[in-house]
């Protein structure tokens, strides 16, 4: 019988220790989550990054759809900041309630798959200990949410097939299944991604599973719902000439996208395709954790030997989208946080031998200690070491490490010589700069920058917190939803004539666009801060 049957036809197997390791869920989940709340409260010293405030911004004209991604995130930000009112905490809190989400439907996965409290225990502790996730938990950008469904729709997965193998009817599962992926699919397209995981492993399993009318009933269901859940993304895009479409081949480069296409013309760019591929693997062994991904390959090599049905599911579901991006790596960088979500399950691999490697652990240091004189037995210490046990420890070393630079990084600005920290922090005085800027300027004044990242900066961070325009695409850069919001339209006939802020681009670069009275700089900040009279639209030069 396979370890997902076994799991699924005798859920209180090892009940003592599953219990044990479930208490232990409970109180990482719960704790993690109470100092990320306590810690965006009170001790954050990180201002809104672009993103989010552009995704706070979006929560101020909310749409089915936007220019770039889905509406998940700035619903999301939406009811937050709705409840709690617009600070950088409430807008945050979204992301690390999704965290705590994520460790749990980890655990739950974990435990349905073997029956072992220890290892749901381990998959929370995994993902809350890889430097990444403990990056990305605390930033809201469209990535805790995506994350959070990629593992409900893995254990959704996991559900529907159980079902197929016992004979059970799996159209609820698939209701779920179809339900999260098309959720998912509104915070981020890359959830498509696992849609062939879950194909390919019915393939390959296709024996085992007992389809039957109902089974296929599912999948029909599943589609249903998913196409009932992304329907907003569509009506949308339906309504703006596909957008999103155009969007998303702009950004790998791709005929028909928004962005010229990537020359492949000359031959000697191929030579830097391994290259890249192999910066990309690096970096995501880098930045998910050298010892976890230790741990990764501990599983993968159990997973080989025991041929668990569970373990392989959570294999299959992760292969798509390292491959895919692992392929598009040939063509151009892969940013670091695209491929994560295929870590997910790889969690689940790495937390399902733990029972068996912990019990095989502490027989070895029972036997030590029975021995005389107590030799030395391990690699690094006196006592036995295991590799499992190693990574492990090592992984909670460079875990809770990671969770303190990360949470105080900035301070450190001042001592170490690290960068970066200009897109988090110093907005505020910005933003001072700005609105001493508009006070010049005039009644009436309103702000321009040349970025979506500044517009939204300045919209969260000056006074009352106004409707700001971004200048981008009139200034050759990509579209943004500013181009297509109401509020935010340049060509409004009710800024003509009034006194404005251009904020950022050399001035020069404001004359060849704009039509106006006067233009003069006021400041350096953030490229440059310029006072405009007399806005008159823009020049033939600057129009998209």
């Amino acid at each position: 019988m396979t370890g997902l049957t076994q799991a699924a036809l005798q859920p209180h197997a090892g009940s003592a220790k599953a219990w044990f390791g479930w208490t232990g869920v409970w109180w990482l989940t719960l704790g993690v989550v109470a100092l990320r709340v306590a810690y965006l409260v009170a001790w954050n010293p990180y201002q809104l990054a672009a993103d989010e405030a552009q995704y706070w911004d979006w929560s101020r004209n909310l749409s089915l759809s936007y220019y770039t991604k889905g509406p998940g995130v700035a619903w999301l930000i939406g009811a937050s900041v709705g409840l709690f009112g617009a600070h950088e905490w409430a807008v945050r809190l979204p992301a690390a309630l999704c965290a705590a989400v994520t460790m749990l439907v980890l655990a739950r996965i974990a435990w349905e798959i073997s029956g072992d409290g220890r290892a749901a225990f381990m998959a929370a502790a995994l993902f809350v200990l890889s430097p990444a996730f403990i990056a990305t938990s605390q930033f809201m950008t469209i990535d805790p949410p995506f994350f959070t469904c990629w593992a409900l729709a893995a254990w959704a997965a996991l559900r529907v097939f159980t079902a197929l193998r016992d004979g059970r009817s799996p159209l609820a599962a698939w209701a779920a299944l179809g339900l999260v992926v098309g959720v998912g699919v509104l915070f981020k397209y890359t959830m498509l991604l696992i849609v062939p995981g879950v194909a390919a492993y019915a393939l390959v399993k296709r024996r085992e599973l007992r389809w039957g009318g109902r089974g296929w009933a599912g999948v029909g269901l599943a589609l249903v719902v998913f196409a009932a859940a992304i329907s907003p993304v569509i009506l949308w895009n339906a309504q703006h000439d596909w957008s999103t479409v155009r969007h998303l081949l702009g950004r790998l480069r791709l005929p028909g996208g928004d962005m010229p296409v990537a020359g492949v013309s000359e031959p000697w760019l191929w030579w830097w395709a391994p290259l890249r591929v192999l910066e990309m693997i690096g970096t995501q062994v880098g930045i998910v954790s050298p010892t976890i991904v230790v741990l990764i390959g501990v599983g993968l090599w159990w997973a080989r030997r025991k041929r668990d049905a569970g373990v392989a599911l959570m294999i299959w579901l992760a292969a798509p989208i390292l491959l895919f991006y692992g392929a598009v790596a040939l063509g151009t960088k892969v940013l670091a946080n695209w491929p994560l979500a295929g870590f997910l399950t790889l969690f689940v691999v790495a937390a399902r031998p733990a029972g068996w490697e912990w019990e095989g652990y502490q027989k070895k240091l029972a036997a030590w200690r029975a021995e005389p004189g107590r030799p030395w037995r391990g690699w690094l210490r006196r006592k036995p070491e295991t590799a499992y046990q190693v990574a492990w420890h090592w992984s909670v070393g460079v875990g809770v490490a990671a969770a303190l630079g990360v949470a105080w990084a900035p301070l450190l600005q001042n001592w170490a010589p690290v960068s970066g920290f200009h897109r988090v922090t110093g907005h505020d005085r910005h933003a001072a700069v700005v609105a001493a800027a508009l006070e010049q300027a005039g009644d009436g004044a309103f702000v321009i920058a040349d970025s979506y990242g500044k517009t939204a900066l300045m919209a969260f961070y000056l006074p009352g917190r106004p409707v700001t325009y971004s200048a981008a695409h009139r200034l050759g850069d990509r579209p943004s939803a500013y181009d297509q919001f109401a509020a935010t339209d340049l060509d409004d006939p009710s800024l003509m004539g009034r006194p404005a802020v251009l904020v950022g681009s050399p001035i020069e670069r404001w004359r060849e666009a704009l039509r106006f009275d006067t233009l003069e700089p006021v400041d350096d900040a953030m490229g440059g801060v310029y006072v405009l009279q007399g806005y008159a639209g823009w020049s033939r030069e600057g129009e998209p």
